[in-house]
């Protein structure tokens, strides 16, 4: 069965215009998600969000994980791994995202697999879930900036693979030059996800 229609919802791509308004405007949610998920987006805003590229042992867990402990476990989500999985990584709760996401044996399960992974650090893990996600069609929806310097240049189409690189070589650099925007990138990757799979 077909989730009910999402509110407000529009086929949008980040563009440099559009960037800030698309991390701060609301999520397109269907009516029972957006009551049961506007007390987190409340507490921790999409632009707060994720902003750890690699989330490491040492991180103190989230303060929010009561909150999506009680979100998880309403009948309106609790029988959708993809949501669940999405709500996990939001947090950074990486090994309860990915016990979900293994319940999801799709290309949109493999798509939050290979993020989680990225977001571990475990690098060739997540391009091994990216080849098996495939070319979904969210990637479509998602744009990303920077040239091959990560300048923030160029405008171009999301590539899963090179911004797996991306991460990867900021994170072993301690480069913080590139972090502001690989983690508005991580942003505006997982509300297309999320939105995505509010929609199917």
């Amino acid at each position: 069965m077909r989730p009910a229609d999402p509110v407000n919802v529009e086929d949008h791509k980040t563009t440099p215009e559009n960037d800030k308004d698309d991390l701060t405007m609301p999520l397109h949610l269907t009516e029972p998600l957006h009551n049961l998920l506007q007390p987190l987006f409340k507490a921790l805003p999409l632009e707060q969000a994720m902003d750890h590229l690699v989330v490491t042992a040492d991180q103190p867990a989230s303060q929010h994980v009561p909150l999506v402990e009680d979100i998880v476990s309403n009948e309106v989500i609790a029988d959708r791994p993809e949501l669940v999985a999405g709500l996990w990584l939001y947090i950074d709760e990486l090994d309860r995202s990915h016990t979900a996401s293994q319940q999801v044996d799709t290309p949109t399960g493999s798509f939050w697999h290979a993020i989680m992974h990225r977001r571990e650090g475990d690098f060739s893990n997540s391009k091994y879930w990216f080849r098996r996600t495939g070319k979904h069609p969210v990637m479509s929806r998602i744009t990303t900036a920077g040239g091959s310097a990560g300048a923030g240049t160029t405008i171009g189409e999301y590539e899963p693979f090179s911004f797996v690189d991306r991460v990867q070589r900021a994170y072993d650099k301690g480069d913080n030059v590139d972090w502001p925007e690989l983690v508005a990138m991580q942003r505006r990757e997982w509300r297309a996800l999320f939105e995505w799979c509010v929609e199917h």
